[in-house]
C-alpha cells in the first residue's frame, strides 16, 4: 500500500526477508569493488601512459574545467560577477578567523572560447605589465571579439594541447594556433598556493582540418 504522501511503504517480510535484503547489498558491494579495480587498472595502464607520453602533465578538474568539449557553437551566457564577491569574503572571513587549516581546497577559475581570427606575436605595454602574444577570438555571428594577450612568463608555462581529429592530446606550441581554428582559453587558480601564478589551459579544436 502507499502512506499519504505516495511512498511506497513494504508490510510484513520474515527474517527470510531480510537475509536476501542483505545477501543483496553484500553482492552489491562486491560488484562496485570489482568494478572500481578494473576501472583502476584501465586508467593506470592506458589513459595515464598516453597523457605522459604525450608530454602532457596530470590537470586538476575543477567543475569539470579542463574536461570541457568544445562546441564550435558559441552559445551566449550572462555573467554573474557577484558571485565571486560573495565566494571571496566567506574564503576571507575564514582566514580573518585564522582557522585556514579548516580548508581542504580553493579554486578560482574561469574559461572563454570563440574562433580565432587573429594569433601574433605583439608585445605592448598595458598598465606596467609586458605582453608578448595576442589572440583574438570571436563569437558564431562574428559580430563580437575578444582580444586575449600573454605575459612571457605565461606563454613559457602555458600547457596547450590539441581535442580533435589525430592529433587530439598533442602538446602544440603557440605558433601552432592559427585563425579559423576554435580556442578555449582556461585559467585556473590555486588560492591555497601562494608560489605560483595562474595555471593556463589552451584547448585547440582544428574544425574542417
Amino acid at each position: 500500500m502507499e502512506d499519504p504522501a505516495g511512498h511506497q511503504v513494504v508490510v510484513g517480510g520474515g527474517s527470510g526477508n531480510k537475509l536476501s535484503k542483505i545477501a543483496l547489498i553484500i553482492f552489491g558491494l562486491l560488484i562496485l569493488v570489482v568494478v572500481s579495480e578494473f576501472a583502476y587498472l584501465w586508467y593506470t595502464q592506458k589513459a595515464r601512459p598516453k597523457l605522459e607520453e604525450s608530454g602532457i602533465t596530470e590537470i586538476p578538474i575543477v567543475n569539470n574545467l579542463v574536461a570541457e568539449t568544445p562546441l564550435p557553437e558559441i552559445i551566449g551566457a550572462i555573467l554573474y560577477p557577484e558571485k565571486a564577491f560573495v565566494f571571496a569574503e566567506h574564503i576571507q572571513r575564514i582566514k580573518d578567523l585564522g582557522k585556514e587549516e579548516f580548508i581542504r581546497s580553493a579554486w578560482a577559475s574561469y574559461s572563454i572560447r570563440g574562433n580565432v581570427v587573429e594569433a601574433v606575436r605583439e608585445e605592448k605595454e598595458i598598465d606596467g605589465v609586458f605582453y608578448g602574444y595576442k589572440i583574438k577570438i570571436e563569437n558564431t555571428n562574428k559580430d563580437k571579439t575578444l582580444s586575449f594577450r600573454f605575459t612571457n612568463q605565461e606563454i613559457e608555462t602555458a600547457i596547450i594541447f590539441s581535442v580533435t581529429g589525430d592529433k587530439a592530446g598533442q602538446k602544440l606550441n603557440f605558433e601552432d594556433i592559427k585563425p579559423g581554428y576554435f580556442l578555449s582559453i582556461k585559467v585556473v587558480s590555486d588560492l591555497l598556493d601562494s608560489t605560483t601564478d595562474s595555471s593556463l589551459f589552451l584547448e585547440v579544436s582544428s574544425f574542417g582540418q
